[in-house]
Order: C-alpha cells, then sequence, then structure tokens
C-alpha cells in the first residue's frame, strides 16, 4: 500500500491491509458488522481478567493476533491447557532469541467445528471480478496445517454463493480495492459462514496451480495487473462473481493435495 501510493497506482486502503496482517484489528473491523463479526473474540489480557464476552467460553482457539503458518495456534479446553500451551510457546521464541508477546498480543476465539473454506477473490476498483469457493483439507489439530483444497465443495451451490457474497463484502468493508485476496471462513451448522482471517494475496501450497488448471487464471499475474489498474479482457468480461463458484456440472470435481514436507 506505502508502494503504490509513492508510485501512484490503485491500492488498497492502508487500514484494512493492516486488519489483514493484525488478527485482533481483522476482528474489530468485522465486528462493526453484525453478520460478518458473527464470532466471539478477545485478547488473552481480557479472557484472563473475565473480561471477555460471556459466550467465549472453553474450548477456545488461542494464537497470536501476527503470525502467519499456524504457528502458537492451539485448542485450549481448560486454564491449565492455555498456561501449558503459552509456556511452550514463549519457550520456543526464546530458543530463537525472539522477544515474548504480551497478554495483548494474543488472541482469544471460539472454537468452531465444520467444514473450512478457502476464498480466492479479484479486486479491482472495488468490485470483486472473480471469486472461487474451494474446500480446503487440514492436518488434524493441534497443527492446524493448510494441506490442500478441492472443488466444488461439499455444501453445494447456495452455500458456495453466499460465502462469495459475504467475502465480497468484508473485502468492500476493509477497502482491499484492488487486490487477489486470500480468505479462510467456516461452515458451521445452525450458523452459517464464520470468517477465520483475511490475506491481501493470494492462498498458498496448491491454489495457484489449481486456479490454473480448473479456471485458466494465473493469480500472481492478476496480482500485478489489478495493483497497477489493469484487469485482463476475460475478467473484465465476468458480470457476476458466482459465475466463478462451484459449478459441478461444467468443471466436474477437482481434487490438488499439496505435498507436506
Amino acid at each position: 500500500a506505502d508502494l503504490a501510493n509513492i508510485f501512484n497506482v490503485p491500492a488498497c486502503d492502508q487500514v484494512g491491509m493492516g486488519c489483514t496482517i493484525n488478527k485482533h484489528k481483522f476482528r474489530q473491523a468485522l465486528s462493526h458488522d453484525a453478520r460478518l463479526g458473527n464470532i466471539a473474540f478477545s485478547t488473552l489480557e481480557e479472557f484472563l481478567a473475565g473480561a471477555a464476552p460471556s459466550n467465549l467460553q472453553f474450548p477456545v482457539v488461542i494464537k497470536p493476533s501476527e503470525g502467519c503458518g499456524s504457528s502458537g495456534v492451539f485448542i485450549i479446553r481448560n486454564m491449565d491447557e492455555l498456561h501449558k500451551a503459552k509456556a511452550s510457546y514463549d519457550r520456543d521464541r526464546l530458543s530463537r532469541n525472539r522477544v515474548l508477546l504480551s497478554n495483548e498480543d494474543w488472541l482469544v476465539e471460539e472454537f468452531l467445528e465444520g467444514p473450512e473454506l478457502g476464498v480466492e477473490l479479484i479486486m479491482s476498483d472495488g468490485e470483486a471480478v472473480f471469486a472461487s469457493v474451494m474446500e480446503a483439507t487440514k492436518t488434524p489439530p493441534p497443527l492446524f496445517q493448510g494441506t490442500g483444497r478441492f472443488y466444488p465443495t461439499s455444501l453445494g451451490r447456495d452455500a458456495d454463493d453466499i460465502i462469495a457474497s459475504e467475502c465480497i463484502r468484508a473485502a468492500k468493508l476493509l477497502g482491499l480495492n484492488n487486490s487477489v485476496i486470500d480468505i479462510d471462513c467456516k461452515w458451521v451448522p445452525g450458523r452459517g459462514m464464520i470468517f477465520i482471517e483475511i490475506n491481501s494475496r493470494m492462498g498458498g501450497h496448491s491454489v495457484g496451480l489449481m486456479h490454473e488448471n480448473v479456471f485458466g487464471i494465473n493469480l500472481v499475474l492478476e496480482h500485478f495487473r489489478v495493483g497497477c489498474g489493469k484487469v485482463t479482457s476475460t475478467l473484465a468480461a465476468v458480470e457476476s462473481a458466482a459465475l466463478y463458484t462451484s459449478s459441478e456440472d461444467d468443471l466436474g470435481r477437482h481434487d490438488y493435495i499439496a505435498s507436506m514436507p
């Protein structure tokens, strides 16, 4: 965002970009929208002080507000597990000469059960010109590592369209106007879609390859293009982002499992 301002090319809102880096800021931003902010959360400081929302009860997930690769993400079922998990993470940071995180730098969230989805958006001038919804495969807890995605999802076209629409609303709310965006979310029975996180980049592992093979779209190239204010003729012709959600009749089933080291 800073470079875009310097070179006078389209960019995303800097505050919104900050929300893609800091998960607590992301939760706070979505909390202003009743539909998008439908999850209980707090800082660890608030949780330990009894100042968290009343519906934020064990089991919970704790994670550093900033980080990647699921490092420091734990499912916590009681206070003893919380202290042990945090002590383990602190020892690891000290062993690598890293500064310890304060309780304000930890995020506590509801533990959610249900299918996990990976959504890719291409936003240009504040509008979605492409959206895909894929179902994610993960390693068993406590690692939370992505191992691949499959398409179409097991949820069906109607749910996929809802997920795509809500992700577009979130991108607009955060001002992520010119970017390829990767969003992780859960579909929770009885509650619908709940966001996990949002990134102003394409997804990792097999996501780029899958989009090239299924949709014929190079997400890396498109990220450069929208960042410079350009949209390909193929994408410009798309009338609705929903056209690029699940369509099993047309495309069949595609499974891509990323090799884990």
